[in-house]
């Protein structure tokens, strides 16, 4: 019998944003999922090496970096990474447009010497303190002279006020995907989250599916924000979060109800799944 795949994004959808855990009712609902068959997978915006908390369950695998990779068992099977030729021509051109950046592998992160300092000060001494600060300062902020051609899968990017932003901007088109975010870090404008061409979640929903040739009719997942739009597009079943923004919420097939209100346990059942 084919297997159901489960693909899950971390905050907002599995994660309350008011307690930052997984509600007891999704654990225990993933959880008898699996022993009825069913595989499930954390699918995550951040870099692999800050995804080793405790969901309330044992994740079958891991999509990381927006879909770049694929992990099972600490091994990445399926990937997406940066060329290397293109990376050194990014990092030269974020230098010249005074842009700070951070390079994502698998074990850590290689950050230039503004990102490292801006972020060091704000996350030891500054109101970024606590926020992922054990796994982010000790593998996240590594001084870029330590980086040797580790594939990056993802490069977290923040301007200055004084930063060519929109000459930055112009020359990643077709070079990159590009999310932008807002910062955390009152050193910064803004930023955004870097890409291989064509990766997002709905690429990693593909490599899984693909790992295990498996049937993309048995596909499931559950988000709430923008970088799930391609995830929710691609499987068969698509679930958006009742707190979720608005565009997942018209393009999913159900919509459940928020973390908090048991919203990943209903949307098992309503599948039947549980």
């Amino acid at each position: 019998m084919q297997n159901n795949f489960l693909f899950f994004d971390i905050d907002g959808t599995l994660k309350d944003f008011r307690t930052n855990g997984v509600p007891k009712s999704a654990s225990d609902a993933i959880r008898k999922a699996q022993g009825n068959g069913c595989l499930a997978f954390i699918a995550s915006g951040r870099p692999r090496f800050i995804l080793n908390e405790d969901f309330g369950f044992t994740p079958n695998g891991f999509i990381f970096a927006s879909g770049a990779g694929f992990e099972l068992n600490g091994k990445v099977v399926l990937s997406r990474t940066f060329d290397p030729k293109l990376l050194q021509e990014l990092m030269r051109k974020a230098e010249q447009c005074h842009v700070s950046y951070n390079l994502q592998g698998f074990e850590g992160g290689y950050a230039s010497p503004h990102f490292y300092h801006d972020f060091e000060d704000e996350m030891t001494n500054g109101k970024m303190k606590g926020y992922l600060e054990d796994d982010y300062l000790s593998k996240g902020l590594r001084p870029m002279n330590l980086y040797h051609e580790e594939p990056i899968y993802k490069i977290d990017i923040h301007y200055y006020k004084d930063s060519a932003k929109s000459t930055f901007m112009n020359w990643l088109k077709g070079r990159a995907e590009y999310a932008g975010t807002a910062s955390m870090n009152p050193n910064f404008l803004d930023g955004a989250e870097l890409s291989p061409v064509d990766v997002n979640k709905g690429t990693g929903v593909l490599m899984v599916v693909t790992h295990y040739h498996g049937d993309m009719e048995k596909t499931y997942a559950f988000g709430d924000s923008l970088n799930d739009y391609e995830m929710i597009r691609t499987v068969r079943h698509g679930v958006a979060m009742s707190n979720g923004v608005k565009q997942l919420r018209e393009i999913a097939e159900y919509v459940t109800d928020s973390p908090h209100e048991d919203g990943i346990a209903k949307a098992l059942c309503h599948y039947h799944l549980i």
